[in-house]
């Protein structure tokens, strides 16, 4: 079918316009939200590795080593399974966690993004090393390690988001797609019908 008319050639520009601009408009919305759910995530967490370490009194006669502590980590991810608990040393050092050991690929973290995540207002979100996989970086929470007045390492949480919104089947995204689609047809069967 060709269009012959000018009232026609425009309607179908004005289409492919709308149509061009609707693409963009998903992808910026898409992004967008990815990157706030981010930010929001790290946000909320960003003093939970602070508040383990002060309702669990880490920072009186703690020793990173010890296998005792190994029940306070094993507790805290019981308590809330999305998340996995190390303690580093200073050099970033894996020295103690709640998992298994085969379950734990990384030896060492990169301290870089902790020092970062711990200074007061930081941009976030900041993603750390991710013990269990070689590559992956994801979110994380961290507070200082203080016993007997001196440093002895880090409380590092890895936030494990993803596995929240699996275990619930949450899909905000699915309700943007959803969103998306109902507005353009909405909009497309108003503009057809002129």
């Amino acid at each position: 079918m060709r269009i012959k008319t000018l009232f026609g050639k425009v309607t179908l520009l004005l289409l492919v316009i709308f149509a061009s601009a609707l693409v963009v408009f998903y992808f910026i919305v898409i992004n967008s939200y990815d990157a706030f759910e981010k930010v929001a995530a790290q946000q909320l967490n960003r003093n939970l590795a602070k508040n383990i370490v002060i309702d669990k009194k880490l920072g009186k006669n703690f020793s990173i080593e010890a296998k005792t502590w190994k029940k306070v980590l094993h507790s805290a991810m019981v308590s809330n399974p999305t998340i996995d608990l190390y303690f580093i040393d200073l050099n970033g050092a894996i020295r103690n966690y709640a998992l298994h050991r085969e379950e734990v690929i990384k030896t060492k973290v990169n301290l870089k993004p902790i020092l970062q995540f711990l200074k007061p207002n930081s941009m976030l979100p900041i993603y750390g090393d991710d013990p269990r996989s070689l590559r992956k970086k994801k979110l994380f929470s961290a507070a200082p390690l203080i016993t007997d007045g001196r440093q002895i390492g880090y409380l590092y949480i890895v936030l494990n988001h993803g596995l929240v919104k699996n275990k619930l089947g949450y899909a905000p995204r699915s309700l943007i797609v959803k969103s998306f689609l109902l507005t353009t047809a909405i909009v497309l069967m108003f503009m057809l019908s002129f």
